[in-house]
């Protein structure tokens, strides 16, 4: 499609197509962003420009990093108050054959399976 001779439009048709023209290539450069991010590398980390800027979709899961304390470092490090305690062996486990052994054994009468 042609673009229409500029001479001939009124101001506002000028300014409604300049409008859409911007529209135009703000969705396709979305559309470009969004086919990149669906049938691009998989990770789960994704590059901030894949979405527009004004989007804040990526950073919803940051408060717990932006919350935390700078000045903790390592968090592998013992608290001074922490108490130290022994650990425990866990019993060996019991055999099918060990766990039945105490139980009575009753067969079933199968006297009403014979024809008569």
């Amino acid at each position: 499609m042609e673009r229409p001779d500029e001479r001939t439009l009124s101001p506002e048709a000028k300014e409604y197509i300049t409008y859409l023209e911007n529209r135009l290539e703000n969705v396709s450069a979305m559309y470009r962003n969004l086919q990149k991010a669906h049938f691009g590398s998989r990770s789960e980390k994704q590059k901030k420009d894949i979405l527009p800027e004004d989007c804040e979709q990526l950073s919803i899961f940051n408060e717990a990093e932006d919350a935390a304390d700078v000045k903790v470092k390592d968090s592998t490090a013992v608290p001074e108050n922490t108490v130290e305690v022994k650990s425990h062996k866990r019993a060996k486990k019991r055999s099918r054959e060990e766990l039945l052994e105490g139980l009575p054994v009753r067969f079933m009468n199968t006297s009403f399976l014979r024809k008569r």
